[in-house]
């Protein structure tokens, strides 16, 4: 079984599928099959890779492949594992494995039961759509209670250039949440950037100039010192003055704006505590200047919320 010259079949064509399928390819694994409840989809993604075999049917997935991705939606991940299940067809050869950064094996259960090698394999990195990307050098999650699996997705992983690392079943959830807080996450902060650039009238590529080096000098101290120790401006110094200066400018914009404005000052304060608790990891106390912006944020968080709830 733990051969990567088997076949291989992909259920989904998806996003995910795109590019993983394309690197398959590219580093000469036997992908042939490709499976989506949308034909069209199948079709198209199966032309575009030159893969023999497409279907929307489930059980059109050859014998002859070992290896079956299911590279669907989350909330699609346990019921077609459970499709699969519920078919004639031996499983004591083949390994399947979900995509999902949430969730691990266990959405496979009824597969292991019939005797299938189940996991989970996650890669760090964004797919924002259906058009290829190169995904080489970085990091894969592997999560599985099966040494072979195990085995098979360590040396997969090798094979398209990624850095493979396992997980317990348990930790998946949490490094997902890693992933959605620097990637997800910093995307609603720079969201947030641009609607204040826009009321500087600093709008279009020339805010993306202005804050690139900033954006990239603070990811290089990060990475240099860690996200404590990186930290600087008003919450860092406890400015107090500065901070309260930030939301009353916030407060005054919202009387003129939508509850879009509202939430801004919400992500302000709140992301304003995160430091905060940031700036005490790395002096090791708040001072008295800090304290006092705790103070602040908080009030004007229970005011906050209080009118997002009207």
């Amino acid at each position: 079984m733990n051969d990567l010259n088997n076949e291989i079949a992909f259920i989904g064509a998806g996003k995910v599928a795109s590019s993983l399928i394309k690197s398959f390819l590219k580093n000469q694994l036997n992908v042939t099959t490709l499976i989506s409840r949308n034909i069209n989809s199948a079709k198209e993604m199966a032309v575009n890779f030159n893969l023999k075999n497409y279907s929307d049917r489930i059980e059109d997935i050859p014998l002859s492949s070992k290896i079956i991705l299911l590279t669907v939606p989350d909330d699609k991940i346990e019921e077609t594992a459970n499709r699969i299940a519920s078919g004639a067809a031996s499983l004591d050869d083949k390994l399947f494995v979900h995509l999902s950064g949430t969730y691990n094996s266990l959405l496979l259960f009824k597969l292991k039961e019939r005797g299938a090698l189940t996991a989970s394999f996650h890669i760090m990195f964004t797919f924002p759509s259906k058009r290829a990307v190169d995904f080489g050098g970085c990091y894969a999650a592997i999560e599985s209670d099966d040494e072979e699996a195990l085995k098979i997705l360590f040396q997969l992983a090798e094979k398209i250039n990624l850095k493979s690392f396992s997980l317990n079943k348990e930790e998946k959830i949490f490094y997902h949440l890693t992933g959605v807080a620097a990637s997800n996450f910093l995307s609603a902060i720079l969201f947030e950037a641009e609607k204040a650039a826009q009321q500087a009238n600093i709008k279009g590529k020339d805010f993306y100039n202005i804050v690139e080096p900033i954006i990239l000098g603070t990811l290089q101290n990060i990475k240099k010192e860690g996200a404590a120790a990186s930290v600087s401006g008003p919450i860092d110094r406890g400015d107090l003055k500065t901070v309260e200066f930030h939301i009353d400018a916030l407060k005054k914009n919202i009387s003129c704006g939508g509850k879009r404005d509202k939430i801004l000052l919400l992500n302000y304060i709140s992301n304003s505590l995160i430091l905060l608790d940031a700036v005490k990891e790395k002096k090791g106390t708040l001072s008295t200047e800090h304290e006092k912006i705790k103070l602040q944020l908080i009030s004007s968080l229970i005011e906050i919320t209080t009118i997002l709830a009207q």
